[in-house]
């Protein structure tokens, strides 16, 4: 034992899986493991108490403030907000002949050069206001990242969060003090759209020039949702960024576009919050096929691998995929979630379908996720139902290498036999397979595949873990099926045919036993349809089943 104790690298992961209290235990027993598990404990600050506490007791240096917070249970209502009290340890004399009081040179010598993260959170029950910032930059000698040297990854809450927790007066000026924490070694930025504060807008800035080999980089969107496009816009024209590899940003637009497709290590692009903010033109496949003719692509994301958007509109998240030079792209995550609002009409979405066709690599794609935004849409007592109606997702059929494949979407998809055996024949990887709408009750033609097509599927493709797709289970029996049991451990049936919950119950039990999760289509406000009903009373058995397994 004292033989592993001389090992770093087991010290380490000692320490890495314990908890705080454990760890303060653990650095006082014994000298070899007092440096690793500091390490640990100060890796990740999430508030500005531990440096506090490392300073002289609050009555000597300090005066203390309770404010009221507007946060309500179950936080506290208080804050304490720490101003500098005019004596010998942090008085303001003249930044040239300051000497650091010793409990802060303590701090900086024994504890800072730990932090490798730095988040604020506006949840801390301490806070310091401006005055005290001040003179720990004084006393710090006005030094850049003095408090967190080698810290990699920081964030800065914004105006609008702090707002929340701290009268206005004691916010201004905060945000130029977030140099004390931005040393040389940062890679990792996360930062809030600025409001109409100057002061804050330019400290942003001026952090992101002492920041020139970020590789991450997220500008998020406050509470507050006007967006400074312009400010964000200039963030990213201003400067190469050749060392930026992921990318999160609160909007689209064009000018952004043009920025992303030239930066020559953006793996990774992230666009959060549109609110259909999307400033981008879009036009069908075969308009694109027409325009490529006269203007061809530039070399435009080399590198980019993981494409994720949230908040867009079916024909924004086409206007986005129409910025990516089509088949030469190394993208192998694609996911668009979209909000209400929008057309989502059964041609739009086939031109969603249709674009990711063209602008995607067959042989790079592994992950596509695709939801059009609307949860629910029930179609209720229709007179006629044209059945010819069906999104058309054959095409897709190329991405041979897809290990995840979901398509949430108010466009009915519905499989053939056929489409099965395609399937099984081109997906040679997948693992997760979703096409329908998922738990909520939406209006669906029968379907045209059972227990035997789902069967076929698991044998062909013993890697599906998870699927989801209605099937008719009206014949489903307990017999097991060769190479039964299957790998499968997710299954959402929607509002599939079901007549016999018993019969589908001893079905799994013989060749699903591993299903962990079994989903249908809920009760809606019009009242739960007998096929929800059944599956009730499948996922109450079945729920029963698993407690029994876990007993044995």
């Amino acid at each position: 034992m004292e033989r592993c104790l001389l090992i770093h690298e087991v010290l380490r992961s000692i320490c890495e899986n314990l908890r705080n209290p454990d760890l303060l235990s653990v650095a006082l027993s014994t000298k070899a493991l007092l440096g690793p598990a500091l390490n640990s404990l100060w890796r990740e600050i999430y508030t500005f108490k531990p440096l506090v506490s490392c300073l002289p007791p609050e009555e000597e240096i300090w005066i203390v403030e309770e404010t009221p917070t507007f946060l309500g249970p179950p936080f506290s209502d208080t804050m304490k907000i720490l101003q500098t009290i005019d004596g010998p340890a942090l008085t303001t004399v003249s930044p040239a002949c300051f000497h650091p009081p010793p409990d802060l040179h303590r701090y900086t010598s024994f504890y800072a050069h730990r932090i490798r993260s730095f988040q604020p959170c506006i949840l801390s029950s301490v806070f310091p206001s401006v005055e005290a910032l001040e003179a720990l930059q004084l006393a710090a000698d006005g030094k850049r990242g003095a408090l967190a040297p080698l810290a990699q990854s920081f964030s800065w809450p914004s105006l609008t969060e702090f707002q929340m927790v701290l009268r206005d007066e004691l916010i201004i000026g905060l945000s130029p003090y977030m140099s004390l924490f931005l040393g040389e070694v940062i890679d990792t930025l996360v930062l809030e759209v600025p409001s109409e504060t100057p002061v804050h807008a330019g400290a942003i800035e001026l952090a992101l020039q002492r920041c020139p080999r970020l590789k991450n980089l997220a500008i998020n969107l406050s509470i507050n949702p006007d967006v400074d496009k312009r400010f964000v816009e200039r963030c990213f024209s201003s400067k190469a960024w050749e060392c930026l590899e992921l990318v999160e940003v609160p909007f689209v637009s064009a000018t952004l576009m043009r920025c992303f497709a030239q930066l020559p290590s953006l793996k990774t692009l992230h666009f959060l919050h549109n609110q259909g903010s999307i400033d981008l033109p879009h036009c069908t496949p075969e308009e694109m096929v027409q325009r490529l003719k006269t203007t061809p692509f530039g070399e435009d994301f080399l590198v980019l691998e993981e494409l994720i958007v949230y908040g867009t509109t079916v024909g924004g998240f086409i206007g986005i995929l129409q910025c990516i030079p089509p088949g030469t792209n190394v993208i192998k995550i694609l996911q668009c979630y979209c909000s209400d609002g929008g057309d989502i009409s059964l041609t739009k979405t086939q031109q969603a379908i249709d674009t990711i066709v063209m602008h995607c690599n067959p042989q790079m794609l592994t992950h596509l996720e695709f939801q059009d935004g609307h949860r629910v849409l029930e179609v209720e007592d229709l007179v006629e139902v044209d059945l010819d109606q069906e999104l058309d997702i054959s095409s897709l059929l190329i991405f041979t290498k897809l290990q995840e494949l979901s398509l949430n979407l108010v466009a009915p998809i519905r499989l053939s036999p056929d489409g099965i055996e395609q399937i099984i024949m081109s997906f040679r990887e997948i693992e997760k397979l979703e096409l329908h709408r998922g738990i909520y009750p939406t209006f669906r033609p029968p379907p045209l595949v059972d227990h035997t097509h789902l069967i076929a599927l698991l044998q062909g493709r013993t890697s599906l873990k998870a699927l989801a797709m209605p099937l008719d289970m009206s014949k489903a029996n307990g017999e097991k099926a060769c190479g039964a049991p299957f790998a499968l451990t997710k299954l959402s049936v929607g509002d599939s045919p079901i007549y016999s919950p018993s019969k589908v119950v001893a079905f799994l039990k013989a060749n699903c036993p591993g299903v962990k999760a079994l989903s249908y289509a809920r009760c809606s406000e019009s009242g739960a349809s007998i096929f929800s009903r059944r599956w009730e009373v499948v996922e109450q058995k079945w729920r029963d089943f698993m407690d029994s397994t876990r007993m044995l």
